[in-house]
């Protein structure tokens, strides 16, 4: 958990709490009831009002549904919440249990890259396309997967099902460690783990290395979004699908593969092993990207550190008002180009500056009242109470996508962990754009008038 203080910047106001046992956040359904829809995202215990984790669904480790909802600071466009049905059959049994795989919305798909750290250039209008190849990638993969269980039992009366899956990007298979240092082949940019069930309930792992081929790359219009059904159209993705041999089953499975090639029973067709003179050249491309995973991999440090909580707290505290000059590490944290708080010099424009300036004006007109109570307030659960009321006022204005999304997890009763933790990331965005303002009112204090003379 992080301690929230009050920012000093921004927003519409939603309201704020007129005593403390009231929810600082206002509902537009009715009465505040702990633990409903109306559940109040702020603790009245004296416990944290903001926690950074984010729940997780026990049956397969992702996310859980309030997933589809804008969670990270950077995001200030609304992206579309709509998930697709694969053709991946899902289920833990034979036959499984009728329903497939859902993708992730593009929403969905936009937070897990904020969580892992690894949206780098990418902003929202990407995220069509990514999630587009993401699913075009899956539906080849599993269509690799068809093909070689077609093969190992073509009598089958029933196909197999996917029961579990596991990304490891930055797990080398020995498969591909031979192609790459005997063969001199490109290292693949990611791996996966896929668990069939079949139809007599047997389990087999499938190990997926892909690969990507630049000079196969089309240029073609609307080549960069292939329909998820068309398994041949993003030509520069290659997939190499086989059983892991986990015992002597899938290994004459393996070595069988050839010989029912041979003999014209199967349709699988698999990757060669020696790469052509096109991919001997994105060897060193290849190592780069790899190296690239193994870096944007590793671990985080425990929230229970002293030094993660004392990190959390650094990144949830506001500058004081009265400094005037952003240090160089609070300039690198918004430079942005927008409000995402990434690395990076300053280059904050003229009219960017403009526009901060008529926010702080709508700030002084919609949150005064939020603010004259938070700096009068009078104990721990009170000051609590102001300041997640200010923070939410302020965020209507500066951060209206995160905003919404508080209100929308309130209104659909999500889980208190999943409240909490958009609430967080709406405190970690007014305090981004508050750092900004900081730095704008330095670059360009004949903006901000009597706001600049006041700083």
């Amino acid at each position: 958990n992080r301690q929230t203080s009050p920012p000093s910047d921004a927003g519409q106001t939603v309201g704020f709490a007129q005593n403390r046992d009231e929810c600082p956040v206002k509902h537009n359904n009715g009465a505040v009831g702990a633990g409903g829809v109306d559940a109040c995202p702020v603790k009245h215990n004296g416990a944290s009002a903001a926690a950074f984790n984010q729940p997780l669904d026990p049956s397969n480790n992702m996310p859980a549904s309030g997933n589809n909802l804008p969670l990270d600071p950077s995001q200030h466009k609304t992206l579309s919440t709509e998930r697709a049905s694969s053709h991946i059959l899902k289920g833990t049994t034979a036959g499984g249990d009728g329903t497939t795989w859902t993708y992730p919305s593009p929403q969905m798909f936009y937070n897990a890259l904020a969580r892992k750290g690894k949206l780098g250039d990418t902003s929202e209008d990407d995220m069509e396309i990514i999630v587009g190849l993401h699913n075009n990638m899956n539906e080849t993969t599993w269509t690799r997967v068809l093909e070689w269980e077609a093969a190992a039992d073509p009598d089958a009366p029933a196909p197999p099902v996917l029961s579990r899956f596991m990304g490891r990007p930055t797990d080398l298979s020995p498969k591909a460690m031979f192609k790459h240092r005997i063969l001199g082949h490109p290292l693949p940019y990611d791996r996966h783990d896929w668990t069939v069930v079949r139809h007599d309930g047997t389990e087999r792992r499938y190990v997926i290395d892909y690969y990507h081929d630049e000079s196969r790359a089309s240029e073609e219009e609307g080549s960069g979004l292939p329909a998820m059904e068309d398994t041949e159209a993003v030509k520069s993705l290659l997939v190499d699908v086989r059983p892991a041999v986990d015992g002597i089953g899938s290994a004459v499975e393996r070595a069988a593969m050839p010989l029912r090639r041979a003999a014209g029973t199967s349709a699988f067709v698999p990757l060669p092993l020696m790469p052509d003179a096109a991919l001997r050249e994105q060897v060193a491309e290849s190592q780069e990207v790899w190296r690239g995973i193994q870096e944007g991999n590793k671990p985080a440090p425990p929230l229970h550190s002293a030094g993660a909580r004392e990190k959390i707290r650094e990144a949830a505290e506001p500058a004081p008002a009265s400094r005037n000059i952003p240090t160089k590490e609070a300039d690198a944290r918004t430079n942005t180009g927008g409000r995402d708080g990434a690395g990076g010099a300053p280059e904050i424009s003229r009219a960017e500056a403009d526009a901060l300036s008529k926010e702080l004006h709508r700030i002084s007109e919609s949150c005064g009242e939020a603010m004259m109570a938070q700096r009068g307030c009078d104990g721990e659960a009170e000051c609590e109470q102001t300041t997640v009321g200010l923070t939410m006022c302020l965020a209507s204005i500066l951060c209206p996508v995160q905003h919404a999304a508080v209100v929308e997890a309130l209104g659909r009763g999500e889980k208190e962990a999943l409240v909490d933790h958009a609430f967080g990331e709406a405190t970690a965005c007014v305090n981004a754009v508050n750092r900004r303002a900081e730095t704008a009112v330095r670059l360009h204090p004949e903006a901000f008038g009597d706001f600049g003379d006041d700083d």
